[in-house]
C-alpha cells in the first residue's frame, strides 16, 4: 500500500508519515524535505499541486492522496485572493483529477472555517470540499491543530522570547483544537469513506489558554496584548452550520499543554 502525502512536510503531514510504511512526500519546500530525508525511509518530490503533469505522475501507483497542500493562512488569503483560489481551489482540482486518472483514493484536509465562511481561506475550502465530494472522495474538517508550525502557541513562544507580551485578538474569541496524533488516527482510519467529515474537538477560549501559556512561559513581567479582529477573522468558528465554538467550552487546559 502506497500513500502519497501531498503538503508532506508541514506538521500533520510529518505526523502521518510516520504512521504509514510507504509513502511519497509531495512539496515545494526543498529545506524541510531535506531536514526530513535524514531520519525518514520515504521518497521525496520537489513539486506543487498547479503543476498538473508532475501530480499526476507523484499518484502513478499511488493507493491513497492525503492532500494537506494549500495556503492556510487567513490573513494572506485575504490580501491575496487571486493566489489562494489558485492554490486551494485549482490545486485540488488537478489532485483530484489526478486521482480520477491514476484511480488512487483522496482524502483531503478541510477547515472548520469551511463552514458558514465569512473569509477568502473558508471560502476556498468550502468549494474545494464540494468539488471533493462530487468527484467521490473524502473531505475531512478539522480546527486548529496544536503545536503545528506557525500556529498560536508556537507563536506566542516566539512573541514571548522577542518582545515579552502575546498577541490575542479578543478576551472572547473560542477555538476548536485537536491533537495532531489523535488527527492523523482518524484520517487514516476513515480513509475509505466518502464526503465530509468534521473530526471530534474541544473548544476552548483562547483567553483561558493565554493565562495559563503566560504561567507557564512567561515570567511576571509578560503581558497580553489585545489587538482585535483582523480582515477576515471572526470571534468563533463553526462544528457544523448550528453548533459554534462558543457552546460547551472546554476548562481542561491540561489537554491543551499534554
Amino acid at each position: 500500500m502506497k500513500t502519497l502525502i501531498t503538503g508532506g512536510t508541514g506538521s500533520i503531514g510529518r505526523s502521518l508519515s510516520e504512521l504509514v510504511k510507504d509513502a511519497i512526500i509531495f512539496s515545494r519546500d526543498e529545506s524541510l524535505q531535506i531536514e526530513m530525508q535524514r531520519s525518514s525511509r520515504h521518497k521525496f518530490i520537489i513539486g506543487d499541486i498547479c503543476d498538473y503533469d508532475s501530480i499526476i505522475e507523484a499518484c502513478r501507483g499511488v493507493n491513497y492522496v492525503f492532500h494537506f497542500a494549500a495556503l492556510k493562512h487567513v490573513d494572506k488569503c485575504e490580501q491575496q485572493p487571486i493566489e489562494a483560489v489558485r492554490v486551494n481551489v485549482l490545486g485540488t482540482m488537478n489532485v483530484i483529477n489526478a486521482c480520477r486518472l491514476t484511480g488512487a483514493k483522496m482524502i483531503n484536509m478541510s477547515s472548520d472555517k469551511a463552514i458558514n465562511p465569512v473569509n477568502v481561506y473558508g471560502k476556498t475550502k468550502s468549494l474545494a470540499e464540494d468539488m471533493v465530494t462530487e468527484a467521490g472522495y473524502l473531505s475531512i474538517r478539522s480546527g486548529n491543530v496544536l503545536w503545528s508550525s506557525n500556529s498560536v502557541l508556537p507563536i506566542w513562544k516566539q512573541q514571548i522570547k522577542l518582545t515579552n507580551k502575546i498577541n490575542l485578538t479578543s478576551k472572547e474569541m473560542t477555538r476548536f483544537f485537536i491533537h495532531v496524533n489523535e488527527l492523523v488516527n482518524l484520517m487514516w482510519n476513515t480513509k475509505e469513506m466518502k464526503g465530509v467529515l468534521t473530526v471530534p474537538m474541544k473548544p476552548f477560549y483562547l483567553y483561558d489558554i493565554a493565562i495559563e501559556f503566560l504561567k507557564r512561559y512567561g515570567d511576571g513581567e509578560t503581558t497580553i496584548n489585545i489587538t482585535g479582529l483582523r480582515p477576515g477573522e471572526r470571534l468563533h468558528e463553526f462544528r457544523d452550520a448550528e453548533t459554534s465554538s462558543k457552546n460547551n467550552i472546554c476548562k481542561d487546559l491540561n489537554y491543551i499543554f499534554q
